[in-house]
């Protein structure tokens, strides 16, 4: 099955990779979007979101560095069906906001599980344990569900959970690689221990339960221009091998 997918060009992240090719792509180019890495402003995110409503239909974005994982939020207003969000994440992404008037990657579910009555349920996978975390996510009672790194670990288990949750019904994905381990991945924060084949397992087992809406994949590494072309080479290589991984498990798991 060969997939539209879009690449978000915020920081050159996809330059040297090649997972992509010989599929339909489009590139969007945004590097010229300013007060938008980490924390984004109200004026730089309705700019954002007009060049995506431009673009055609994709059933897969690549959004680049974590710092953008906000982008999600954008992807998931334009939704016009209640779904479920399936998000893999070493990070739980619904902290406040340092301010009103911004968006972050740590921020951006909070945002939308606030301001979206469409989104029934979201299912957080692969956070690491944080007591803080924990207490935050008591402000959504059941229409938040995490799922921490040690019970993603079980198999059967977490099988079983998606079943419970997902079977039947429409679904999203969001995937942050720093859910991976670093010999898997390398990304711009901090990251947990799955495998890739256990993250590809997991995706096909939500494609063949459920019915995919859209998806998006975000976490790529923040390389120096001192790095050593070694060094920088290994990074794109790991990292453009799961995304690949990635989106063949997205595109040979079930009929759109």
């Amino acid at each position: 099955m060969v997939l539209p997918i879009r690449l978000l060009d915020f920081d050159r992240s996809y330059q040297q990779q090649t997972f992509f090719q010989n599929r339909p792509a489009d590139r969007l180019s945004l590097t010229d979007v300013p007060q938008s890495r980490r924390l984004c402003e109200r004026l730089a995110l309705e700019t954002i979101r007009a060049r995506l409503a431009a673009c055609a239909p994709a059933l897969v974005t690549f959004i680049g560095s974590n710092h953008y994982h906000y982008v999600t939020a954008l992807l998931l207003q334009a939704i016009r069906e209640p779904f479920v969000l399936v998000l893999f994440d070493h990070h739980a992404d619904f902290y406040p906001s340092p301010a009103p008037d911004l968006i972050s990657c740590g921020s951006w579910l909070r945002n939308v599980l606030d301001e979206l009555p469409l989104l029934q349920q979201a299912l957080v996978l692969g956070a690491g344990r944080d007591p803080r975390t924990s207490r935050l996510a008591r402000r959504w009672g059941g229409r938040l569900v995490m799922v921490d790194e040690q019970q993603l670990m079980r198999d059967q288990a977490v099988k079983a959970f998606l079943g419970r949750h997902v079977a039947g019904r429409a679904v999203y994905v969001s995937i942050d690689k720093d859910v991976l381990d670093p010999g898997e991945a390398v990304t711009a924060w901090d990251q947990g221990h799955v495998r890739l084949d256990q993250l590809t397992g997991l995706i096909r087992q939500v494609r063949s339960m459920a019915r995919l809406i859209g998806c998006d994949v975000c976490g790529e590494a923040d390389l120096d221009p001192l790095t050593p072309h070694s060094l920088a080479d290994q990074v794109l290589d790991r990292n453009n091998r799961a995304n690949a991984a990635i989106l063949d498990a997205i595109g040979k798991s079930g009929k759109l």
